[in-house]
């Protein structure tokens, strides 16, 4: 079933509650097209769109069937075989 969008417009600390991104996060997932871009409410306001915002939550693979999503570190080993924290893809390799 696909929900319907919403109208309503979240303000960053209701986008960041939802989605658990810092701001500079979200800013360069946007840049990247990889979050919903926001909208200009006023001179010195923005907003998300909720719909979308839902949407990209749903979109997220989730741990656990827990419902909350996650990003998921990958590990590589070394040549000496250590195991590190490789390099996330999620946020452009950072």
């Amino acid at each position: 079933m696909k929900a319907t969008k919403s109208k309503k417009l979240l303000r960053f600390q209701q986008v960041k509650a939802l989605v658990g991104l810092s701001r500079t996060q979200i800013w360069r997932m946007e840049q990247k097209g990889n979050f919903p871009r926001r909208v200009q409410i006023s001179a010195r306001a923005v907003g998300w769109k909720s719909g979308e915002v839902q949407e990209f939550i749903e979109s997220r693979k989730t741990v656990s069937g827990g419902g909350v999503p996650q990003v998921i570190p990958k590990f590589d080993t070394n040549p000496e075989g250590e195991t590190y924290k490789a390099k996330c893809n999620c946020l452009g390799g950072r």
